[in-house]
């Protein structure tokens, strides 16, 4: 995580040079306050802030909260792209996580920084002062994507209000969570590399867990292509969000509708030569035409 620590006065600095010593981070400090490793704060601070907000995954502002609201204000997008935002008192008696919580990661670093400065860590998101693991966090910690995030706050409320929520888990994955579901259910969540058809709220965690694996006639069109690969996905009921990588044989590996196809679902091209075909081909269903 790229953390940027950003102070305006003599004690911020002081805490931010603590940090600084104690974690990997850019420290941004007021010239006056400067110190061996430090870099400037440019003001005026909102546009400095501006500048750099995309460039870090974390920034740490050891300031007044209502500081950081405006000067934040106009750089906020969602919290599936916003960077982890905290905020720390000048005294540093509190951490505070104030924006990107889950997703972002500012809730597990509030806690990493209150330790290291003894500090108590102000964390507000609704699951984890009741307890519970967030759809969010159940996406980041199995590095699932979410999709149809428009139903998130529903399923999430439904879950923290403590209402029946179907888990719809797909029993080739291996992990720890357990399919449940109820007759008269609030909201769902699928867990699955599956097409899903529900009329309630919900949403879908996908595991990128599928490689497509293709062969094709030399300066085939895009077009042709990729409605071989979409044809083929609603025959399978498979999403392509849940594609990891697109692999071929060497032969193709400069094959212009495999390069398109690669940067239109934004995966990578894997290509394997024929000696490591011959290690695995026993293992299939061979095709003498393709081996021809």
């Amino acid at each position: 995580m790229k953390i940027a620590v950003l102070s305006i006065t003599k004690n911020g600095a002081e805490l931010s040079k603590k940090l600084f010593n104690s974690i990997e981070c850019d420290v941004y400090v007021k010239e006056d306050f400067k110190f061996n490793g430090a870099k400037i704060i440019n003001f005026p601070l909102k546009r400095f802030v501006k500048k750099i907000f995309k460039m870090y995954d974390a920034l740490v502002f050891i300031m007044a909260t209502g500081i950081v609201v405006r000067v934040v204000a106009d750089c906020l997008k969602d919290k599936f792209e916003d960077p982890a935002v905290v905020v720390i008192d000048e005294k540093g008696k509190f951490v505070i996580s104030l924006l990107s919580g889950h997703v972002g990661g500012a809730n597990e670093l509030a806690k990493r920084l209150s330790k290291i400065l003894d500090a108590v860590p102000v964390i507000t998101t609704a699951s984890d002062v009741n307890g519970i693991e967030s759809i969010d966090m159940i996406a980041k910690r199995y590095g699932f994507e979410i999709e149809r995030r428009e139903d998130l706050s529903k399923v999430s409320a439904a879950i923290v209000n403590s209402e029946p929520v179907d888990f719809i888990v797909d029993p080739e994955l291996d992990i720890e969570i357990e399919s449940k579901s109820y007759i008269d259910s609030a909201a769902q969540v699928y867990i699955t590399n599956k097409v899903v058809f529900s009329k309630k709220p919900h949403v879908i965690l996908r595991p990128k867990n599928l490689v497509v694996g293709i062969g094709c006639k030399k300066n085939l069109e895009f077009k042709k292509l990729l409605q071989f690969v979409e044809s083929s996905l609603v025959f399978l009921n498979l999403s392509k969000n849940s594609i990891r990588a697109i692999a071929t044989i060497e032969l193709k590996k400069k094959e212009d509708a495999l390069l398109k196809l690669s940067k239109y679902l934004n995966v990578p091209l894997k290509i394997y030569s024929v000696e490591d075909i011959k290690k695995v081909e026993s293992l299939f269903e061979g095709s003498e035409f393709v081996k021809k």
